[in-house]
C-alpha cells in the first residue's frame, strides 16, 4: 500500500523549476526558484539515517517544504512521531495541506504543514530531531546560522550545500543524493552540539 501511495504522490506534473512567486504585499520582490524533491532522493535520505527514521521519538522537519512531497513521503514510510513542513508561500502550504487526508501514515501523528518564516524568532523548532534544508533562493550563511541557532542539541541538520557552523567537530561525513530533479550532489550533514 505504501508503494501505491508514493506512486500517486509523485505522479503529477512537476512545477516549472522557475516558478515565479511575488509576495502580495511586495510585488516588486525577486522571483522564487522552486526545485521539487525526488522520490529516490527522499529514499536516500531515509536510508542514510535509517536509525533516526525508525525511532518513534523522531520529529522530522523540512524547512522550505514547498508542496509537501518530502514530508508526506517520510510520514508514509517511517514510524516516527511526526513529519512537519514549514513553507513561506501560502499557496504551497495550501496545496500540501490538501493532500494530508488522501494517505495513510506510519508516523504516530499526521503530517503538519505551517505557513511561516522558519528564520523568524517566533517559529519554534525545539522538538526537531532531524531537519532538511535545501532552498535555492535563501541558501545563505546568515539563514543557515539562524536556522542552526534554533535547533536543539543533538539535532541532525542536512543541507544541499556545505555551510560551516561554529564548530568543525559538528560536521559529519556527507552522502551523495539526487534529492531534486536538478542533479545529484553531496548532502552536508551536521549534528548540533556533538563533538566527534
Amino acid at each position: 500500500m505504501i508503494e501505491e501511495q508514493l506512486d500517486e504522490l509523485y505522479d503529477y506534473e512537476r512545477p516549472n523549476r522557475y516558478e515565479v512567486f511575488r509576495q502580495k504585499n511586495a510585488p516588486e520582490t525577486v522571483n522564487s526558484l522552486y526545485g521539487e524533491v525526488t522520490r529516490e532522493g527522499v529514499e536516500s535520505v531515509i536510508k542514510n539515517f535509517e536509525s533516526v527514521f525508525s525511532d518513534q521519538k523522531t520529529v522530522f522537519y523540512d524547512a522550505g517544504s514547498g508542496y509537501g512531497s518530502m514530508v508526506l513521503h517520510v510520514a508514509m514510510r517511517c514510524p516516527i512521531k511526526q513529519a512537519k513542513g514549514v513553507e513561506y508561500v501560502p499557496e504551497r502550504v495550501d496545496s500540501a495541506n490538501s493532500k494530508i487526508e488522501k494517505y495513510q501514515y506510519k508516523s504516530a501523528m499526521s503530517p503538519l504543514f505551517v505557513q511561516a518564516d522558519f528564520t523568524s524568532s517566533e517559529y519554534d523548532m525545539s522538538d526537531a530531531t532531524i531537519v532538511y534544508f535545501d532552498n535555492t533562493c535563501v541558501f545563505r550563511d546568515d539563514v543557515c546560522q539562524t536556522l542552526w541557532d534554533k535547533l536543539p542539541e543533538g539535532c541532525i541538520f542536512l543541507t544541499r550545500q556545505p555551510w560551516m557552523p561554529a564548530s568543525e567537530s559538528e560536521r559529519r561525513e556527507g552522502f551523495v543524493s539526487g534529492t531534486t530533479y536538478a542533479a545529484d550532489y553531496m548532502m552536508a550533514v551536521y549534528v548540533k552540539g556533538e563533538d566527534r
